[in-house]
């Protein structure tokens, strides 16, 4: 088996040598309007009592950052309406968390508000039901 630094180092050398071909591609994808679009999503974002479904602070902060950097940042309603139109003129993200996890408003929230970034928030209704 390989080593795990080794195998980041062949990784990041791949990335270097396929990124021209990689950035001609994404130009003549988002220039037929077929760049491509994500939703993201997240459950949990804390540094605390973390489960297979919790990102740290400062691996979320990590992944805005990267993408402020390489993706137009938008709601969840205009993924759905550049899906319906089939145009998308450049690679798109939006953020999504799931199941309301209330340590998301400490760190996550505050963070997307700072940088005026768009998200979609969804709630569990039972939990609010339950008072859970």
């Amino acid at each position: 088996m390989i080593p795990t630094l080794i195998r980041f180092a062949m990784l990041r050398i791949r990335l270097g040598l396929t990124r021209p071909l990689r950035q001609r591609a994404m130009a003549k994808m988002s220039s037929a309007g077929q760049a491509p679009m994500s939703a993201i999503f997240y459950h949990r974002v804390a540094d605390t009592y973390p489960n297979d479904w919790t990102i740290g602070c400062d691996g979320f902060e990590h992944h805005v950052n990267h993408c402020r950097k390489n993706f137009d940042l938008v709601s969840l309603s205009e993924i759905q309406t550049r899906c319906a139109t089939a145009r998308s003129f450049r690679p798109a993200v939006s953020f999504t968390f799931d199941d309301g996890y209330a340590e998301n408003c400490d760190f996550a929230i505050p963070l997307l508000v700072r940088h005026r970034i768009p998200c979609t928030y969804f709630v569990s209704l039972q939990h609010i039901l339950t008072g859970q």
